[in-house]
């Protein structure tokens, strides 16, 4: 009997890989004393999406705590996994990317994460907050880690200052154990609900880890058609 529900609730995971779900995210690290050229040039780059007429947004972050603070992401998100089949002019975005990025910082890493909407809220209005708090978990158990994660969404859900709760699960090129919140506000203050998630989420039974991380949105770097 506990397999048939097990299977009810991890469903939404599997049957998510049909839909839009499908995000990007990617690292880069700016040389010591190039962040201001990898900035420049990074507008460049996205400028050359632009002119390629790329139709996929692409939003980008600045790390501001934890050991990756200075350090920053991009993302491109809501893909369904056929997308990725078809980006706009790969060996041009590679050219484009080897003339105005990889000389000002160096790639880290490149990770596609799936959505469960089942334990997310406010899917429709993006990540376009100016915070985003990135919580990774390393799961050990899928289907408790639902509830957990669900109780913390539940308590945040009614506070007007967190603008939106995603929960993604790492599909590839990361370790496939590890789960992310984002969770957006628009001020510290308005971050206030969040400051004991690891309570709600701690159970060495159901996950190994958990670490917290916040980015602040750069708009500047960033790009939607």
């Amino acid at each position: 009997m506990r397999s048939f529900f097990t299977l009810l609730l991890i469903f939404p995971l599997i049957s998510e890989a049909q839909s839009k779900s499908l995000a990007q995210f990617v690292t880069w690290k700016p040389k010591a004393g190039m962040e201001q050229k990898f900035e420049d040039g990074y507008k460049r780059h996205l400028g050359w999406h632009a002119d390629n007429g790329d139709t996929w947004g692409w939003y980008g972050w600045t790390f501001i705590s934890g050991p990756r603070a200075g350090q920053f992401m991009d993302a491109t998100i809501d893909h369904a996994w056929a997308d990725f089949d078809h980006p706009v002019n790969p060996s041009g975005d590679r050219e484009d990317n080897e003339k105005n990025t990889e000389p000002y910082a160096d790639f880290q890493s490149a990770m596609k994460w799936q959505a469960i909407p089942a334990v997310s809220y406010n899917l429709e209005v993006g990540l376009k907050t100016k915070y985003m708090k990135m919580i990774a978990l390393e799961v050990r158990d899928d289907y408790r880690a639902q509830w957990r994660v669900r109780t913390l969404r539940n308590k945040l859900q009614d506070k007007p200052g967190i603008k939106y709760f995603r929960t993604y699960k790492a599909v590839d090129g990361d370790n496939l154990n590890h789960w992310y919140l984002l969770i957006g506000s628009d001020s510290w203050a308005d971050m206030e609900p969040t400051w004991n998630a690891g309570e709600r989420l701690m159970d060495s039974a159901i996950f190994k880890s958990i670490s917290s991380e916040t980015l602040v949105f750069r708009s500047e770097l960033s790009r939607f058609p």
